[in-house]
């Protein structure tokens, strides 16, 4: 124990201490993140990396200091290519505290010049951001947090900010609810048609997602038929706004066309003879000083804007600059399935399933090396029937790109293999093991041997096989390596362009092929009902007048990638469906079905909640399993909407029916574009769902994977089955202890540690209780997540201690039969000092050994004597202090502290 002697300040004199040192005090900031992306790469136009670190210093200042710079980079394995295994973010600037500002540069991540390269570099600064790895520039591992759960800003230039679209619709897709795009600038921005960013007369391949529109008579980048381009923000962007100039030519060559072109959202257009394209310095700069001057002509960058003032863009109109409302937001966005649909027909699948991307990334992403071999070489390409094929030899063949393994019902990836010209190879020779990495590239479980697939026809030329992913690696960035052990190694190709990550297959009936056999994403066959037609007997065109369904299936949330749940209250459960917003009409029909599995579910315990439509629940009487709806939606509209739900405990099957009738009829409507629910055009007007709770019964052993699916049937469209909800049960109480102590202890004051463990959720909280002297035990902490505590005692006195865990589902450890330790605190007479009569601190003859006690000793003021200690002797010592009862010891106005 410490006793420091301090005095107080008064206010005023801090107020002039402060003053002296001439402090400036600066504007509270809404301190956040800012993510600064170059456009395209690595040409005379893009500005050096030194230039993107002289800008973020720039923000940096603006700030009055209070901001880190982090920068992408990538570790290396020596062979005779470069080759990358790692990417990280490195501090150099700052201490982790104000804004974050992170510059990516892609050119070390990806080549930029065909389809496909962007996308890669877009998972790369996804995974990044998601689950950042970072260093300081000492190489040491340094915590940022989780970037993107801060206040953002995307900053991107050119071809730059596609970029950022393929982010922001990553993040859509993998995080619907969680990540919001607070605001995103871009500055000149435009497709590049050589690319395949955009279609166009020299490229058939379908627009990324966000961008509309085609180019004519373009051979090169954006020629002159680019009036119709513009660009859409996902939904999950609030603020988007492009700084754009555009005057037919580029430079001195009329046939190129880099002129900037519009968003959805606030939009400025510069003075064309101001700026060009490639004055990409200023571009950045200027939108943290509005008086930046271009190439000297002290002109100020937004002096002359063609329209607006000049405070509508730049620094002004952002977070940091305290208008950020300002901005206008975009009047129409993408939703996720907007987005999905534009990856399925430039790609042929959504993005939930495709791995990384569009995999066309060369040497960047994927390395080989020979059985037996240290030395990394790049990889043999071969283009088949637009296919990208990759040579699979003997030896290792590694893609190192760290990629995120969504959450949801994943657990493998698949992947084909195909032979060459020798029809005389056999599959069944074939040998391949699997090592997969985490997001540090560390080994993750051992090798595992590659699974193939029964194909359901069978193929002499190509063989699928699956890889399992571990389950820590479920939610996280995971690389991995395709280790080829086959002794007579034929000659085989990899396809990158069938590495999927589909859904899983729910186990299916008895007789039937399970999970575990089966490598598709094909769900079983739905069950079939009928759908009312009004036009039976006539000709019926859905492709004309038709609404589309997105759809999910919510429940427990739970914890970590297993959702952990205990089983012990009722699973409620919330089917969703959507009107797409470019839907021709309104829906007039939709019905789901979902079918418990009664090994699983008890029907008795079945609770129907409600139905919702838009901003209205309507809710069941409790106890009904049967349960009939008329909602009279007039005078809006010339209908009575009828919900209907129904749930039979025998077949575990639930139905529940939305159908538009006409009031005179009370039959399906027969007019065409008239229905309940809208296109969803202004959310929630589109929306509707159904929820339900369901308890499992309590008889199901701990780890059971409790998993339910739906089907939606939405007017004319195919039926859409959602994806499965998946659960565990965690059944087994946590176990926790605390630490031996030694039987005897010299020092009051005793440092308590505790832990436990958990085979499920995890431990969450702990109880830690003591008793003195065999009195009964007394709640020492409650619901505490620490893990050690420092315990004062008093000398002469048994404790004896114990520990319960509860884990992060709620499952409480039971008190154990006895204590986990004990200790009795004697304090020794060796270096035992004790009062003699009153008297001051630092004077020996107040004490037995004659001496002002040290830091070592034990220090006793005995009953009926009075100790003082002042500010005015200094600091002052001992190891434990006891004050009898009947003693005093006077220190006011003197700070104490155990530094214990």
């Amino acid at each position: 124990m410490r006793f420091v002697a301090k005095y107080l300040f008064p206010k005023a004199w801090i107020f002039l201490y402060l003053v002296g040192l001439n402090f400036e005090i600066h504007a509270q900031f809404n301190y956040g993140t800012t993510v600064l992306v170059h456009g395209h790469v690595p040409t005379i136009y893009i500005p050096s990396i030194s230039e993107f670190k002289e800008y973020a210093r720039f923000i940096s200042d603006r700030l009055g200091g209070n901001a880190s710079i982090y920068i992408n980079r990538v570790g290396l394995l020596e062979g005779e290519v470069a080759f990358y295994r790692n990417f990280y973010w490195e501090r150099i600037s700052g201490n982790g505290s104000g804004e974050q500002i992170f510059i990516y540069d892609w050119t070390v991540d990806a080549s930029y010049e065909k389809p496909g390269h962007l996308e890669s570099a877009a998972d790369r600064l996804f995974g990044m951001l998601i689950k950042p790895v970072a260093y300081n520039q000492n190489h040491q591992v340094i915590n940022i947090g989780h970037p993107l759960e801060r206040r953002s800003h995307f900053i991107a230039h050119s071809r730059g900010t596609l970029l950022c679209l393929e982010v922001f619709h990553r993040l859509l897709v993998h995080f619907p609810k969680a990540i919001e795009i607070e605001h995103f600038t871009a500055l000149d921005p435009h497709p590049n048609a050589a690319c395949g960013d955009i279609r166009s007369t020299n490229s058939s391949l379908p627009n990324l997602p966000g961008v509309e529109g085609s180019l004519e008579d373009c051979f090169n980048l954006l020629c002159s038929q680019a009036n119709n381009v513009i660009i859409k923000v996902p939904s999950n962007v609030k603020y988007a706004e492009s700084i754009y100039r555009k005057n037919g030519n580029y430079e001195k060559a009329p046939i190129i066309n880099l002129d900037g072109v519009p968003v959805y959202g606030h939009n400025t257009r510069l003075n064309d003879a101001l700026i060009n394209h490639s004055d990409v310095r200023d571009w950045y700069f200027g939108t943290v000083n509005l008086d930046w001057d271009i190439d000297g002509k002290a002109t100020g960058w937004y002096n002359d804007i063609l329209s607006g003032p000049r405070e509508s863009v730049g620094w002004y109109k952002s977070r940091l600059g305290g208008h950020l409302n300002l901005l206008k937001q975009p009047s129409s966005r993408n939703n996720p399935r907007q987005l999905e649909d534009a990856i399925k027909l430039r790609q042929g699948k959504p993005l939930s399933m495709i791995f990384n991307g569009s995999f066309d990334h060369s040497s960047v992403s994927w390395g080989y090396k020979e059985s037996g071999s240290q030395s990394w070489k790049e990889i043999t390409i071969s283009t088949s029937n637009n296919n990208k094929r990759l040579l699979l030899m003997n030896g290792t063949l590694s893609y190192t790109s760290r990629f995120y393994v969504p959450e949801a019902n994943r657990k493998f990836l698949t992947f084909k293999i195909f032979k060459s010209s020798n029809a005389n190879a056999k599959f069944s020779n074939i040998k391949l093991k699997i090592q997969w990495y985490g997001a540090g590239s560390e080994k993750t479980g051992d090798e595992k041997p590659a699974e193939p697939c029964p194909e359901k026809e069978p193929n002499q030329d190509s063989q699928s096989y699956k890889i399992p992913i571990p389950d820590e690696l479920i939610g996280k960035l995971a690389s991995f390596d395709i280790i080829n052990e086959t002794s007579s190694p034929e000659t085989l190709f990899f396809s990158m362009d069938d590495f999927d990550i589909p859904f899983n297959v729910p186990e299916k009936n008895e007789g039937s092929k399970s999970q575990k056999e089966d490598c598709d994403d094909e769900p079983e066959d739905p069950p079939q009902i009928p759908i009312p037609n009004p036009d039976q007997g006539k000709a019926v065109t859905p492709s004309v007048i038709a609404a589309f369904d997105p759809n999910d299936k919510l429940g427990p949330v739970g914890v970590n990638a297993q959702r952990y749940i205990t089983g012990n209250q009722p699973a409620g459960y919330q089917i969703r469906f959507e009107n797409y917003a470019t839907a021709t009409a309104a829906a007039q029909f939709v019905k789901v079905i979902d079918t418990l599995d009664l090994n699983l579910f008890d029907p008795s315990t079945f609770q129907f909640g409600y139905f919702n439509v838009a901003n209205s629940n309507f809710y069941a009487p409790p106890g009904k399993k049967k349960y009939l709806k008329d909602q009279d939606l007039r005078p809006a509209k010339n209908l009575i909407l009828r919900m209907e739900v129904d749930f039979n405990d025998t077949t575990g099957i639930l139905q529940a029916t939305y159908t538009a009738l006409d009031p005179a009829t009370m039959e399906l409507t027969e007019d065409p574009v008239l229905g309940f629910l809208p296109p969803n055009t202004k959310a929630p007007e589109g929306e509707g769902s159904i929820f339900f709770t369901v308890s499992t019964y309590p008889t199901l052993p701990h780890g059971t994977e409790v998993s339910n699916k739906a089907y939606i049937y939405f007017d004319y469209n195919p039926v859409i089955p959602t994806p499965p909800w998946t659960n565990t049960l965690d059944k087994i109480e946590p176990n926790s202890q605390v630490q031996n102590l030694p039987a005897v202890s010299n020092d009051t004051t005793l440092v308590l540690h505790w832990g436990g463990s958990d085979v499920g959720a995890g431990t969450r909280l702990y109880d830690v209780y003591v008793a003195v002297n065999n009195n009964s035990y007394k709640l020492l902490v409650k619901n505490t997540s620490l893990t050690s505590i420092n315990f004062k005692g008093k000398p002469d006195s048994t404790y004896k201690f114990y520990s319960v865990a509860v884990d992060s589902v709620g499952n409480e450890e039971s008190a154990p039969v006895t204590f986990d330790t004990q200790t009795t605190i004697q304090l020794t007479t060796v270096g035992l000092v004790q009062s003699i009569q009153s008297g001051d601190w630092n004077k020996p003859s107040t004490w037995d050994c004659n001496c002002v006690p040290s830091a070592t000793q034990n220090v006793v003021i005995k009953s009926g004597h009075k100790v003082a200690l002042t500010p005015a002797m200094g600091p002052q010592s001992c190891k434990n202090l006891v004050i009898e009862p009947g003693a005093v010891f006077d220190a006011k106005g003197v700070f104490l502290s155990d530094p214990r």
